[in-house]
């Protein structure tokens, strides 16, 4: 029965990770695309986007149990360092590994700081999927994205992901693409606003709203919410030593159900 239970979670797993573009959002770190509603006001799925003041950072993020399956555990590490005056560079991997299949992506990034108003950067990635003993998929892709500040509150930004989307092994140029467009205002010195949408070229839509509130400066709350597919997240930011952080996310899906993330970060 165990078994049975697993292959079904398996399959609307898949399907809807498929649906959802990227299996990052199953990590309950989902982030709206200008950032400042995130911890550290950084998303790290923007090219564009460098944490507080320009910090470096690194962080590493777990989701065990997806969906209450013990194989469905998800796994991250994330680096972005200032390499040359206005010039970041970013490396990540994340991935799925069970006995069933394996979900793995590798991203490099690159984020230039033209001034205090502008923000332009460039992603490569590399993903390998790979159902054990049926099939395996190369993909190649380059993403882009943009981050500007209006005035002293008010923030906008995109990412087009998969502007190029290369089948490694056919060499099939991929129709799928996917693009967001966000806003986010600074209502106080600690709350902190954004909404965003998100657009499938190939698939259905979505919107989402996120929220942040510094408690403390030791204490930052977040809760965001996606259209689709519709889930609502709720984490907590916790600074330990100077420059380390403890988080905790906890993302309620209507489809998948409960799943927890646990991570560290440091900044210097």
């Amino acid at each position: 029965m165990k078994v049975k239970l697993f292959y079904l979670k398996l399959i609307l797993f898949i399907s809807l990770t498929t649906k959802a573009e990227s299996n990052e959002l199953l990590g309950s770190q989902y982030h709206c695309v200008v950032g400042i509603s995130s911890f550290h006001s950084f998303n790290k799925f923007n090219p564009a986007s460098t944490p507080d003041s320009n910090h470096n950072i690194f962080l590493v993020n777990t989701s065990p149990n997806i969906m209450g399956v013990d194989e469905l555990h998800f796994n991250e590490i994330y680096g972005k360092i200032n390499v040359f005056n206005n010039i970041y560079t970013s490396l990540s991997y994340s991935g799925i590994n069970n006995r069933l299949f394996t979900d793995n992506s590798i991203r490099i990034g690159f984020t230039y700081v033209a001034n205090e108003m502008l923000q332009v950067g460039l992603e490569f990635n590399y993903n390998l999927y790979n159902v054990i003993g049926f099939t395996q998929q190369k993909f190649g892709g380059v993403s882009i994205g943009g981050k500007l500040k209006l005035d002293d509150k008010l923030y906008s930004a995109f990412i087009l992901r998969n502007l190029f989307k290369i089948d490694l092994v056919h060499y099939n140029i991929l129709e799928e693409q996917l693009s967001s467009f966000g806003l986010a205002y600074i209502l106080s010195e600690n709350l902190y606003i954004e909404v965003e949408s998100i657009i499938n070229i190939s698939k259905s839509n979505a919107l989402s709203l996120a929220v942040r509130y510094d408690i403390e400066k030791w204490l930052s709350a977040r809760m965001a919410y996606l259209s689709n597919p519709q889930s609502i997240l709720i984490g907590i930011n916790l600074n330990l030593l100077e420059g380390s952080y403890l988080n905790y996310t906890v993302n309620k899906s209507n489809e998948l159900g409960y799943s927890h993330s646990f991570g560290l970060s440091y900044l210097w």
